[in-house]
Formats: C-alpha cells, sequence, structure tokens
C-alpha cells in the first residue's frame, strides 16, 4: 500500500518568526535580477565614494557639471547613490535569495501577491528611470556611467516581468490578505 506524498507548503517558517517561500525553486532570470542588482549596489557605493571623496568634484573631473546641478556639491547626489543605488539594491538583492516574507512591509504598503523584493525591484527600476531623466535634463546624457546605469535599468526592469521571475516571487496570503486575491496572472 502506498503513502500519498504530501505536498510541499507554500511557506515555511525560520525560526518560527517570518515565513520563506519555498516553491518554487529559482529561475535563472531570478538569479540574473539578484546579480544585476549587486552590480548595481557596487556602483551605487563607489560612485557615493567618488562623491564623498569630492564635494566640490575637482578632484573627480565634475567641477562643470556640479555647475549645472541645482544643488552646491555632490553630497546630496552621493547620498542618493548610496542609498537609492546601493543600499537598496543590496536589500532587495538579500531579500530575492532568502525569500523571507516580511508581514509588516506586505500590510504597510498594501501590496498583494507578490513578494516585496519583486516589488522593490520594480521600484527600483522606476526610480533609475526617473533619476535618469534627471540627469539628461540638467547635465546631459553622454557619461559612459549613464548609459551603464540605463542598461542596468533596463535589465532590471525586464528581469523583474519576466513571468519565470514573477513565478518565484509569488505569494499566497494566507490569513494575512483577507479580502485579496492570492493569484497572480502572468
Amino acid at each position: 500500500m502506498s503513502v500519498a506524498k504530501e505536498s510541499r507548503p507554500d511557506h515555511r517558517t525560520a525560526g518560527g518568526k517570518h515565513p520563506i517561500i519555498t516553491t518554487p525553486k529559482r529561475h535563472v532570470s531570478t538569479w540574473l535580477l539578484v546579480v544585476v542588482l549587486i552590480i548595481l549596489a557596487v556602483g551605487g557605493a563607489s560612485g557615493a565614494a567618488m562623491f564623498f571623496y569630492s564635494p566640490d568634484g575637482s578632484r573627480i573631473g565634475m567641477t562643470e557639471t556640479l555647475q549645472e546641478l541645482p544643488v552646491g556639491s555632490l553630497v546630496l547626489p552621493g547620498l542618493f547613490l548610496l542609498v537609492v543605488m546601493c543600499l537598496f539594491p543590496a536589500l532587495l538583492a538579500c531579500g530575492m535569495v532568502s525569500r523571507r516574507s516580511r508581514p509588516w512591509v506586505q500590510r504597510l504598503l498594501g501590496w498583494r501577491g507578490l513578494h516585496w523584493a519583486w516589488w522593490g525591484s520594480v521600484l527600483e527600476g522606476v526610480i533609475l528611470v526617473l533619476w535618469l531623466v534627471a540627469q539628461a535634463a540638467f547635465i546631459g546624457f553622454s557619461a559612459p556611467a549613464q548609459y551603464f546605469t540605463a542598461v542596468l535599468t533596463l535589465l532590471i526592469l525586464g528581469l523583474a516581468f519576466l513571468p519565470s521571475t514573477r513565478r518565484t516571487f509569488r505569494m499566497g496570503c494566507p490569513g494575512a490578505c483577507k479580502g485579496g486575491s492570492d493569484q497572480v496572472a502572468d
């Protein structure tokens, strides 16, 4: 007599704290998205370090560029690079690797159906588009770093919206999403 094998649950807990998405396995597109976010984080850290090292732009050849900006030094753009292009993508990459759910984030922002790190990657892509548009408006679009950031932005958004990536981060919302749909259409 054979015993039916139980199906794996959609969530398990790590140390009794936060649910972890256990199925489906991560697709190649998800790993590529993680790699792109890590590359962005490293680039954001190096850009922020350069801006903090030379807030007047003299040591990094950006004195003329700084004159075209609505700020008096590169400290504010450096903070943007540190937070939005370094720390946030690093947090998203960690969230995508661990796939731990943060119910308070899901509830706070009202996001349903997909893991917070997926939503964060889409938000990151939108912020980067706006950043590139602002750069183009103030200083033009000619620096290699701008083209590199544009490519990373397209990769983030493109990989995030692939059905295989969305399936990886699909979440059921047992009990937490009353009135919300547990299914996400591809």
